[in-house]
């Protein structure tokens, strides 16, 4: 006889404690079934259960009736009287975050249980997965049982770091082995291994792990040992995120820090020897050449930071070696991939108050640094301008954008282009300032700004700016209507009379437009409008919109309504529909399964079809046509056995 017992958490908490019942399932095996009892949360209901679901989980109860379990096998010598657990898990801690972050991360494969029944005698069950049924030679049916807190997990469930137990239990009868732990600990808890020497670890499941506080700041070749030879492992901070590396794949790390390196190893493996070596770091660094540029704008270092175009710095390493390198942001990129910032002595949280600093140079994940100049954050309002119109050139500062000040007039209505780019518009002064809908506009876009106010045109997102200069151009004008969403409908229904459906003009952009007025901002007239063909209406631009644009429509038959399909006479089916406006005739189509077939063309509103069997089944449907063989669309069908 199988039972079948499924999986859930047990607490250090519940260990011990009488779980009263709250419901029952039924779970079949084969030919038989037995009623079992479980313990869930309040309001979580377990559906019933057969032989292969697995989507909910109930939990038996220690105290399940007597009389069911008497009467669970003939013999009741062979009953289990006591289950004990002999072997651990293969793997009982994990590091949350590492190796085990949800309930399926988890694996208790290696369980071995000993199995006493009533007779006296023994048998030893193993257990290869979490969701494996093991059978004994009587039929009993064994399964891992956890359960948390009175949570039935799921494998998605998230885990914390605390102490978990396993317990092996007997189907029906709901007896349970002695607890087993399981650890989920916090990475902190990981062995520390030293730089400048093999360290061997344990591995388990195809994965070790081991804590690192480097010595030096710098770049560290962290290697482990597997048959294929050496690899690379992952380091990680201590927010587990992977750390920058290289452009050799190497680690660039921080003294005193924590670091956890991840070694994916062979599957049998039960240890593994990492290396972390200090490659090189750097020792000092020193001021070649001062930059051309000293100076930025309040909302440039907003959002480009204060760049050093025309520095050049010297970088002394650890190895006796040095590279001169350009403090420009495009080029300022060691010859290991570590970047330059440029920085300066004020609070980054902070808006930049216009005013003299200090700028400097830092590389990449590390504290060395070296002064380039006495620069100057100027106020925004000292950008280049233009003055309700023109053209302005500006220097891009050394980053990787260009920006300038535009200050509209009484018009409310510009073309605006930035040479060569795409570009933003933003509004507002200094260091705030709001995005409205212009953001990542085309090289020219046409906007209807607010008078008499202050913008600030920049280069858009991902251009990615290579010229050390950029040419802005604005100027009052109207915005062409080809710039606008126009909406109209595609097809209207013949009436007889001139039609006139709805249009409407938006202008704007990402979904923050502005809807036009007709008679104010444009004007509609129509044409082709009244006859069953293409009719055409032309939208023409007014006061601030210029241009015009044409669409199209159909007008197009209606479709017949069906109205019914009957016998008539001894032989034949009369087919019946209303009268379409405009059409000349009507074609009748029959099918008696997927294929249809024209029986019959008429201008009247009925037809009758002579051609049918006797027993037989048909459908008929109908369209309009003109006198020029513009057809309508098909009527709904109808059935009818003759």
């Amino acid at each position: 006889m199988k039972k079948k017992v499924l999986i859930a958490f047990l607490s250090m908490s519940m260990l011990g404690t009488s779980l009263a019942p709250v419901s029952a399932a039924e779970f079949t095996s084969g030919e038989e079934a037995a009623v079992v009892q479980e313990q869930v949360e309040p309001d979580l209901t377990i559906d019933d259960f057969s032989e292969g679901d697995s989507e909910e989980t109930p939990v038996f109860n220690n105290d399940i009736a007597n009389s069911d379990a008497a009467n669970y096998e003939d013999d009741d010598e062979i009953n289990v009287k006591s289950i004990h657990i002999i072997k651990q898990p293969t793997k009982d801690t994990y590091y949350y975050g590492l190796d085990a972050e949800v309930v399926g991360d988890l694996d208790f494969s290696g369980v071995t249980a000993q199995v006493l029944y009533k007779d006296g005698t023994t048998e030893t069950i193993t257990f290869s997965s979490n969701d494996e049924e093991v059978e004994d030679h009587h039929g009993n049916t064994f399964s891992i049982f956890m359960n948390y807190d009175d949570y039935l997990y799921d494998e998605d469930d998230d885990l914390e770091i605390k102490t978990y137990t396993v317990v092996v239990r007997d189907d029906f009868s709901s007896k349970s082995s002695d607890p087993v732990t399981v650890k989920v600990v916090s990475p902190e808890e990981l062995p520390v291994i030293k730089e400048g020497s093999s360290s061997m670890i344990s591995a388990s499941k195809s994965k070790a792990f081991v804590k690192f506080i480097p010595e030096h700041t710098g770049i560290y070749t962290v290697t482990y040992n597997t048959s294929e030879g050496k690899k690379s492992a992952m380091v990680m901070d201590s927010d587990l995120d992977g750390v920058n590396v290289t452009t050799d794949g190497d680690s660039i790390l921080r003294a005193g820090q924590t670091y956890y390196i991840q070694c994916d190893t062979d599957e049998d493996a039960s240890e593994v020897s990492v290396d972390p070596e200090f490659k090189v770091g750097i020792a000092s660094m020193e001021l070649v050449k001062e930059p051309t540029i000293t100076y930025s704008y309040q909302n440039v270092v907003k959002w480009d930071g204060f760049m050093t175009r025309g520095a050049e710095v010297k970088i002394n390493y650890t190895d006796g070696t040095s590279e001169v390198i350009s403090g420009d942001a495009r080029k300022a990129i060691n010859k290991y991939g570590q970047r330059l910032v440029p920085t300066y002595n004020a609070d980054p949280d902070q808006a930049p108050v216009a005013g003299k600093y200090k700028m400097y140079l830092t590389v990449q994940d590390t504290d060395v640094s070296v002064m380039v100049a006495e620069g100057e954050i100027k106020s925004s309002s000292d950008m280049p301008t233009i003055d309700g119109s023109g053209t302005v050139t500006v220097d891009t500062l050394g980053s990787y954008n260009g920006w300038c000040r535009l200050k509209t007039g009484n018009e409310t209505t510009y073309n605006i282009e930035c040479v060569g780019y795409g570009m933003a518009i933003l509004k507002g002064s200094d260091y705030v300032m709001e995005i409205p809908e212009f953001y990542d506009l085309p090289g020219k876009y046409s906007a209807v700004l607010e008078p008499n106010s202050e913008y600030f045109i920049c280069t858009g997102p991902g251009s990615n700016v290579t010229t050390d200069t950029i040419t802005f151009k604005a100027a009052p004008g109207k915005i062409n209507l080809s710039s606008c969403i126009i909406d109209t409908k595609n097809s209207c229904t013949y009436t007889g009379k001139a039609l006139k459906p709805t249009v409407s003009v938006t202008y704007g952009y990402a979904n923050a437009g502005t809807t036009l007025k007709e008679g104010k901002d444009y004007t509609v007239t129509y044409s082709s409008n009244k006859n069953v063909g293409t009719a055409k209406v032309k939208i023409t631009g007014k006061g601030k919109y210029t241009g015009s644009v044409t669409r199209t429509f159909k007008i197009v038959l209606g479709k017949p309504a069906i109205k019914s399909a009957t016998k008539s006479g001894a032989s034949a089916v009369k087919v019946s529909w209303s009268k379409v406006q405009g059409a000349s005739g009507y074609e009748v189509y029959r099918s008696t399964g997927k294929t249809w077939t024209k029986v019959g063309t008429t201008k009247s509103t009925s037809f009758t079809d002579k051609k049918v069997k006797k027993g037989t089944t048909y459908s008929y449907k109908v369209r309009a046509y003109t006198a020029k063989k513009t057809y309508s669309g098909y009527s709904k069908t109808l059935k009818v056995k003759r």
